[in-house]
């Protein structure tokens, strides 16, 4: 019973629907439009990390961080941008 409501909620969030290859397709498709997006700049609004980043950083640390390795982390390593925003965040977020 809980495999089966487990199963009818990953269908309904849409995921459920897709192959592994095709998740890891659309999660390496919004890696790379998050580093277009922050292309050179020190956060994703500007010079001034605000929420926006602070969401942002939560995903891109869960997905970098992780101590498995996954195909989503591989992907995540060929976007420098976002290796060293993940960085740089994670400093100012967690700065002593």
């Amino acid at each position: 019973a809980i495999r089966k409501e487990a199963r009818k909620q990953i269908d309904g969030h849409g995921m459920g629907r897709h192959s592994h290859d095709e998740i890891i397709s659309l999660g390496t498709d919004d890696l790379r439009a998050l580093s277009e997006f922050l292309g050179e700049k020190e956060a994703m609004m500007g010079d001034t990390p605000s929420t926006v980043d602070a969401s942002v950083f939560g995903h891109l640390h869960t997905i970098l961080d992780c101590t498995m390795e996954t195909p989503l982390k591989a992907a995540a390593r060929n976007f420098p941008n976002l290796v060293a925003y993940t960085e740089r965040m994670g400093a100012f977020f967690y700065a002593e």
